[in-house]
């Protein structure tokens, strides 16, 4: 036993040597490629941080389809003892992953994101395997609802070549933008209104009557002419 264990402490302090001497981060600028834990499918080492950054064209997302993933469970609180961090360089939004895992998808907001493998110096899991891809970006499409035209005129107002026909006090509006307030006569609705006919049958007959009141003074004027020619006289 005691072989074994010695055993175990040299193969760990080997891959801690290794991956402390070799970098194990990778860019990748292609649209779309694959992403996996170091040593995948064997065991990643312990005590590493390995970082693949992935960025791609402007106006573009990156999408992640994890097919295994495989880490060091949570203890109890949840808290994780290997990590995988998956940062958003662009908004600075970063989720954090650990234990077993079904297949799942990782949608990232801007085209620029950085996966982060953190181990500890316990045990180890297969790792990970992923592949990515560019997709655009859902493009916001910004509408505005125009303004309700008004083409009526407000009750009672007129403008300035317009004639009111109400008796009600009428605003007109003038060039300058400037409104007064008037009265007008309402001859139109006494001539055509409930009472226009018995108007004008009024005024109609008070006009024959001072025609013939006219008449009349004008025969009594030609009668007295006449009579002063003919020598009659009466006493009045």
């Amino acid at each position: 036993m005691a072989y074994v264990y010695v055993l175990s402490l040299l193969v760990l302090s080997y891959n801690t040597l290794v991956f402390a001497d070799e970098s194990c981060d990778e860019n990748f600028t292609a649209m779309t490629g694959e992403v996996k834990s170091p040593n995948y499918p064997e065991k990643y080492p312990t005590n590493v941080q390995c970082t693949n950054d992935i960025h791609v064209g402007d106006g573009y997302r990156i999408e992640v389809s994890f097919q295994n993933f495989k880490l060091e469970p949570p203890d109890n609180t949840l808290r994780c003892y290997d990590k995988l961090e998956i940062l958003d360089v662009v908004t600075e939004e970063k989720e954090e992953y650990c234990g077993y895992k079904d297949p799942f998808t990782y949608v990232s907001t801007s085209n620029h994101i950085q996966l982060t493998l953190i181990s500890d110096s316990a045990s180890a899991r297969q790792g990970y395997i992923a592949t990515y891809q560019a997709t655009s970006a859902p493009t916001t499409v910004q509408t505005t609802t125009p303004l309700p035209v008004t083409t009526s005129q407000p009750e009672n107002v007129a403008t300035s070549n317009d004639t009111a026909v109400s008796g009600k006090p009428t605003e007109t509006v003038g060039d300058s933008g400037t409104s007064d307030t008037t009265f007008h006569i309402p001859w139109i609705h006494v001539l055509f209104g409930v009472g226009g006919v018995v108007g004008i049958l009024t005024i109609l007959i008070l006009a024959m009557a001072f025609i013939y009141v006219q008449q009349m003074r004008r025969d009594d004027r030609i009668r007295l002419v006449e009579q002063d020619n003919a020598g009659i006289h009466y006493d009045k």
